[in-house]
């Protein structure tokens, strides 16, 4: 008898091999964006934290005065009111200023992503007056953000 040796295959085929590795990237994609969203949100947070405090201490400090004239980072910075002159998380820059009549103060952020500056904008902070979007005060600020380019968010604190 004749020794007859079978073919038997065994393996996969290109399209299978293609197939996981498709659904693998599909998973890597899901799982980066699933990352970016709670890094988004944790930043906000934390940025949320950040104003809250500067308007806080910031109100401490001229509780006195009743006029904020001369407000600014650096004086706050100077007495202690703020321990550095970093921008909240979610600005690349930031400034404080006094409005013109000295009743109140404005938080400048500056730098602000398209998704941040419509984030701002539509938080009711308890400790802040109003919100505004690109230096537009009417309107609803969030429709005052641009995509694609930096925005400004300034933050009124009374």
């Amino acid at each position: 008898m004749q020794n007859k040796k079978l073919n038997h295959e065994s393996g996969r085929s290109l399209v299978e091999v293609v197939g996981v590795l498709a659904v693998g990237a599909m998973m890597i994609a899901g799982t980066f964006q699933v990352y970016q969203s709670v890094r988004a949100r944790q930043a906000r947070i934390i940025a949320s934290e950040e104003l809250r405090d500067i308007a806080r201490n910031s109100r401490i400090l001229f509780a006195g005065r009743n006029d904020y004239t001369g407000i600014s980072v650096n004086y706050l910075i100077k007495m202690g009111a703020l321990k550095t002159d970093a921008a909240p998380g979610i600005a690349t820059d930031y400034s404080i200023q006094s409005e013109p009549d000295g009743g109140g103060f404005l938080i400048n952020l500056s730098g602000v992503s398209f998704g941040d500056c419509a984030w701002v904008a539509t938080q009711h902070f308890d400790w802040a007056a109003g919100v505004h979007a690109n230096d537009f005060v009417e309107g609803n600020p969030a429709g005052n953000c641009k995509k694609g380019e930096s925005n400004k968010v300034s933050i009124l604190v009374k």
